[in-house]
């Protein structure tokens, strides 16, 4: 019992240190470029749903869009809203990557992993930013932990 304390209070203490170190100064970053077009392509969205249900812009998914959308309901600043799915794209990341580890050697493996995500220059920085990238890390984290479990099956 006392190692699954442990490990709870570990897992509380990775995701509120996560939440801390990408949303503390969440718009201190002025807004960049792209940001303002995913943004606004967000807020064309949400107030035409319909109109923009299937479309392609400049060779990106629209799942992006379609989350921030959903999230300018929530938050009264749009950048904010936008930003807060990149943050919590990276929290999926963050979960993926333990679980990676986990898989491919053990907890002990999947906390250090998920430790070094933690702390990574490259997620620090693109979970904070209204962009699709942390969207597409998490989707390519999550890919891979299907594929080791389709192998593993085989």
């Amino acid at each position: 019992m006392r190692s699954f304390a442990a490990k709870n209070i570990f897992f509380l203490a990775v995701g509120l240190l996560y939440f801390l170190t990408r949303l503390y100064g969440l718009r201190v970053f002025p807004i960049f470029s792209d940001e303002s077009i995913y943004i606004h392509l967000s807020e064309k969205i949400a107030a035409d749903p319909l109109h923009f249900l299937f479309f392609r812009m400049e060779g990106k998914n629209p799942l992006f869009y379609w989350l921030n959308a959903l999230t300018l309901n929530i938050f009264a600043n749009p950048l904010v809203a936008g930003r807060t799915v990149s943050v919590l794209a990276g929290f999926a990341s963050l979960i993926g990557v333990y679980r990676i580890g986990k898989k491919l050697y053990s907890e002990k493996h999947g906390f250090v992993a998920a430790l070094t995500y933690l702390v990574c220059p490259y997620a620090l920085f693109f979970d904070r930013l209204a962009l699709v990238d942390s969207l597409f890390c998490a989707c390519g984290v999550w890919m891979v932990f299907i594929v080791l479990r389709i192998a593993e099956a085989i």
